[in-house]
């Protein structure tokens, strides 16, 4: 999935632009992100880079109103669940907005989700990192392995976590 921004003041430089196409980036890009930079200047600007394929010193001459679209088309890439750009989709069997290379090198495009255990809710705490904890428990409750859910796209992750949340903290009754 992508979206492209029609830049209302195109670039004439050394790289003409006059539009940019922007991605969701995958859980593993994300996580790296966010541990290498303590300003969030920087990880804004590096996340807009890895979302459109433009380095950064590009991206800064940009005219402020087409960076502001440019980085709430990321932001929602980065925020948003899957099911905010694919209405109606199943909540046990997703569809995924951006298909993954499953381990095995086969095209993964949806997967199965069931509710985790007890057992393995209690596993889950043995582990330090809140992203640690999210991706065992992600893994144990698809049929996607630790490393195909890394490659997750984030509104894919974002919807995996919406759904994990809810086993976790509602009732049976929610779901019937």
């Amino acid at each position: 999935m992508m979206k492209t921004h029609s830049l209302k003041w195109p670039l004439t430089g050394q790289q003409p632009l006059s539009t940019l196409d922007v991605s969701p980036i995958d859980v593993m890009s994300y996580e790296a992100l966010r541990k290498n930079h303590n300003d969030d200047d920087e990880r804004e600007r590096d996340l807009i880079s890895q979302s459109t394929g433009v380095a950064i010193d590009v991206l800064v001459t940009l005219k402020t109103p087409d960076y502001n679209s440019v980085r709430q088309l990321v932001r929602d890439f980065v925020d948003k669940p899957s099911n905010h750009f694919i209405p109606k989709m199943d909540k046990d069997e997703p569809t995924l907005l951006v298909p993954i290379k499953g381990d095995d090198g086969k095209d993964i495009k949806n997967y199965t989700l069931e509710c985790p255990t007890v057992d393995v809710s209690d596993k889950m705490k043995n582990f330090k990192e809140d992203s640690e904890k999210s991706v065992f428990l992600a893994s144990a409750c698809t049929t996607l392995s630790h490393s195909e859910v890394e490659k997750l796209s984030m509104p894919d992750w974002n919807f995996l976590l919406d759904r994990l949340n809810d086993f976790l903290s509602e009732s049976a009754d929610f779901f019937r």
